[in-house]
């Protein structure tokens, strides 16, 4: 019976899927980067009020604002507060954002925002009393950081890498550094290379109660310099910043703390001489008590320290140690009075461990063979911490709760896909981003005990018009080589037919702690490797040795010896693919963009019989080229490991590259530089050995802007109509 049904079943559907093949419409690149039928709607400016029972949303017309104030439970929705009712002299307009004081009694409203680097950026600030209905401008400069304190009595903030206090009841500002020169020295803030590769930007925070602001202090006078031409005037203006590449001098860390009462400043005893890192600080639910991170160089060596606000000697809670690396994440908890939770990977996979520093004691909350991805939050109400982690699927992030003892775990979001998730206010609801591989997110606010959802974004028009479109079969699998097992996806042609032979374009980004095969939506390039396939050729990406959710021996098997596993993973993965029948062995390609660009030049250049064709998007072409804590936490130092920088890198063997090789690079790409195409570009010009280039001017490591995405991916698409 159940056979029957199941083929029934399925010849049905291959009769729809044969029916909606004939209706379905070609991708057009065009309707990649032009057409509204693939951009779907997400969560917006939703903002979960401290009760837990209602958001906000931010509604604009012309040069008017809302923000209305919803219900959950209800629905009802009224008005907080409109640009019309605002009084005072002076009222912002859009596009602006926005954020509450703690407790929701004013404000901070952001204009004319201004990207710096990854995360930072800058602002036009004002703040509103959303009683008095009062709009106060802070300064006509754009700030960076501003955060008030949890009393409401004062704003923090940088400007001209010094800090300010404004207190709001007097309307007065002062300074409480005086000392910071750009290139120099930088307070509240952090330097380039903290933002980019410990994934930070703000560098000032207040304790609990507003009575001790705590702040990083960056001397990067003996920092070198990096510079870059903008070529926009009839003499380029000259960029520069502090950037330390591999084995060069860092930046000598601080930490202060400033006391509002005595107005006085202690900078706390952390050896800011030693060559060492501060990736963190935080507040512990002890307002006097201030945490902070400390990492040797070589980024073996983790300590959690607790210092004072009397600037007393610091004091060691936990310490780790490590035969590779320790990485460093935002799971860090503070739960109670006397306990914490962290995650680390000392077992083999990340789980999470709750430490009592009182009693100093340990208790491992989850175990198995399966990675914990991130804390979303710890209720210490409900004594509950919600966490994602890879138990269901190595494929897909799913939710779970379990309590403080590391009993009664649950798996809130059990459906197939990939579950991205944001704890709002009061811990009785989430956003749940849910996509699949094929499927563009969707955006539903859950109750935490299942009983509640509310859609916060209908994406049914592009489901729709997505269902328009020709759309090949995928799939995932394991694929079995002579030194790994790996994961993988491959999309078919829409017509597939395994009697005939297709050329295979392999996608790779293969860096540390970073996965492409996933179940979840891939957005422009999902879209674009289905064209792809739409105009015959198999797309596959794999996910080699050195990437994450596989466990920690898996991940820093690389070690020492960055892009070496890689390559021989993705090189052996196209060997697999070049022996199944309906693969053409003689027309294998890859592209990849950043670490993806530098394993595509590799390959070119390690496995020159192999592979046709590569594209390399924003390459790094050798390792010493790149900034010291990326590359120094996975190779250590080139003078500590020369032959791990040398033999890996792909500039060193151009001689070999016999494919087609496409190198693209943005000349104002802050990370990963422009030098590393132009020294590629040399070396191979040296050797006498073809290739082709496209340069694209005052573009960053994005490589966006204007019509500069289509020119991009329309260049990358004839290349391999050509070539391949």
């Amino acid at each position: 019976m159940f056979k029957k049904s199941a083929i029934f079943c399925a010849l049905a559907f291959i009769a729809i899927f044969a029916f909606a093949q004939e209706a379905s419409k070609p991708i057009k690149l065009k309707d990649i980067f032009y057409s509204s039928n693939f951009a779907f709607n997400s969560a917006g400016s939703f903002a979960m009020m401290n009760d837990g029972e209602h958001y906000t949303n931010l509604k604009v017309k012309d040069d008017n604002w809302d923000i209305e104030i919803q219900s959950i439970k209800d629905k009802t929705i009224s008005s907080l507060i409109n640009s019309n009712q605002i009084l005072g002299n002076y009222k912002p307009k859009p596009p602006l954002s926005y954020e509450f004081s703690s407790n929701e009694e004013w404000l901070l409203l952001f204009e004319n925002s201004e990207s710096i680097y990854r995360h930072s950026s800058k602002s036009i600030v004002s703040l509103l009393n959303l009683k008095t209905k009062n709009c106060i401008k802070i300064s006509d400069n754009k700030l960076m950081y501003p955060t008030l304190s949890p009393d409401n009595t004062k704003l923090a903030y940088v400007l001209d890498n010094n800090i300010f206090i404004f207190n709001i009841s007097e309307n007065k500002t002062f300074p409480i550094t005086t000392d910071g020169i750009k290139n120099e020295l930088i307070n509240g803030a952090v330097d380039w290379v903290y933002e980019e590769e410990f994934s930070m930007s703000k560098g000032l925070f207040w304790n609990s109660t507003g009575t001790h602001l705590a702040f990083y202090k960056f001397n990067e006078s003996k920092v070198k310099e990096f510079s870059m031409d903008i070529f926009k005037d009839l003499y380029p203006n000259q960029e520069k910043w502090k950037y330390p590449k591999a084995g060069e001098d860092n930046s000598k860390v601080d930490v202060a703390i400033w006391d509002a009462t005595s107005l006085q400043t202690v900078i706390l005893n952390l050896n800011s001489q030693k060559d060492q890192y501060i990736p963190r600080i935080r507040w512990t639910n002890n307002p006097s008590i201030l945490s902070v991170q400390r990492l040797n160089r070589l980024q073996n060596n983790w300590e959690l320290l607790f210092c004072n606000t009397n600037g007393s000697e610091p004091r060691q809670i936990i310490t780790e140690n490590n035969s590779t690396y320790v990485e460093i994440t935002d799971n860090l908890r503070f739960i109670g009075k006397s306990q914490l939770l962290y995650t680390s990977e000392k077992s083999g996979f990340n789980h999470i461990y709750c430490y009592d520093f009182e009693k100093k004691k340990e208790k491992a909350i989850t175990t198995g063979n399966w990675e914990v991805l991130e804390i979303c939050a710890s209720d210490d109400i409900s004594k509950t911490i919600y966490y994602t982690s890879t138990e269901t699927s190595v494929l897909e992030d799913h939710l779970y709760s379990i309590s403080y003892t590391g009993s009664n775990k649950k798996e809130l979001r059990s459906e197939i896909g990939n579950h991205s998730i944001s704890m709002q206010n009061g811990y009785k609801y989430y956003i749940d981003a849910h996509s699949t591989f094929n499927q563009v997110p969707n955006f539903t606010l859950y109750s935490v005990d299942g009983s509640f959802n509310l859609p916060l974004a209908d994406n049914s028009k592009v489901r729709k018009n997505m269902s328009d479109y020709s759309f090949g079969k995928h799939e995932f699998k394991t694929i079995k080589t002579p030194n790994a097992s790996l994961q993988s996806w491959i999309i078919y042609p829409p017509d597939f037919d395994a009697n005939k032979k297709y050329p295979v374009l392999m996608h790779c980004y293969g860096g540390p702690g970073r996965n492409t095969v996933s179940n979840s939506y891939g957005y422009s390039n999902y879209i674009w490797h289905s064209y792809l396939a739409q105009q015959g050729y198999i797309v596959v990406s794999v996910d080699n040795r050195g990437t994450l959710k596989q466990g920690a021996d898996f991940k820093k098997s690389t070690y020492k010896q960055l892009g070496k596993l890689e390559q021989i993973d993705q090189t052996d993965a196209a060997k697999y693919f070049a022996s199944l029948p309906y693969v053409d062995s003689s027309r294998i390609g890859i592209w990849g963009w950043s670490f993806g660009g530098y394993l595509t030049s590799l390959c070119l250049t390690k496995a020159p019989s192999t592979f046709k064709l590569g594209i390399a998007v924003a390459p790094v072409t050798n390792w010493r080229y790149y900034d010291n804590i990326y590359t120094e936490r996975f190779l250590q130092r080139p003078q500590d490991n020369p032959s791990g920088y040398d033999d890996n890198s792909p500039i060193n063997f151009v001689k070999n590259l016999k494919g087609k090789y496409l190198i693209i690079h943005g000349t104002a790409d802050d990370n990963v530089h422009y030098q590393n195409s132009v020294e590629m570009i040399e070396a191979m010009i040296q050797a006498n050995v073809e290739f082709d280039s496209e340069i694209y001017p005052n573009k960053n490591h994005s490589i966006y802007g204007g019509n500069t995405r289509y020119h991009l991916y329309n260049r990358m698409t004839n290349y391999i109509f050509q070539n391949l």
